[in-house]
Formats: structure tokens, C-alpha cells, sequence
């Protein structure tokens, strides 16, 4: 995500992978492939888990970029550390 993001979360909710793993709840909840980590997040802005994207998995879906208000959403962009 871009830095324009402002952290609505309309992505996360229009996201429809909604069905994985929340690790921040040890595995017992579930979780978007787009989501903020944890709660009280630093910068409070979603992330998108690549592995569990359908987008990176199949290279069909882009409906998070479609619903994005700021449009910062770029999947093309390369993962920085």
C-alpha cells in the first residue's frame, strides 16, 4: 500500500478472502488477506498477506483496488523490509 493509504479499511472489508487464520489471535479467529495486525497498530493501516491473497494466488481478483477511496492500493509494487 501506498502512503496515501489512510487507514479507512474499506480494502479489508471489501476483501473476500475472509477466511484465514488471525494470528493475532493465535489461530482461534478468522481474518481478511487484507487486515491490521494487531489492534493499536503503528502505523493503524491495513497490510495485504500475500500468501492468502487472491489477487498473488490466482491473479484474478483486484475488488480491494476498486473499493480503495485513496486509491493507494498498487499490487504491482515490490515488498520493502
Amino acid at each position: 500500500m501506498r502512503k496515501i493509504c489512510t487507514g479507512c479499511g474499506e480494502c479489508a472489508a471489501a476483501c473476500s478472502d475472509k477466511e484465514n487464520p488471525s494470528e493475532f489471535n493465535m489461530g482461534l479467529g478468522q481474518r481478511s488477506a487484507i487486515y491490521v495486525p494487531f489492534p493499536q497498530a503503528v502505523p493503524n493501516k491495513p497490510v495485504i498477506d500475500r500468501l492468502r491473497c487472491s489477487y498473488f494466488k490466482t491473479g484474478k481478483c483486484k475488488f480491494c483496488v476498486t473499493k480503495c477511496p485513496a486509491q493507494a492500493i498498487r499490487l504491482d509494487q515490490q515488498m520493502k523490509l
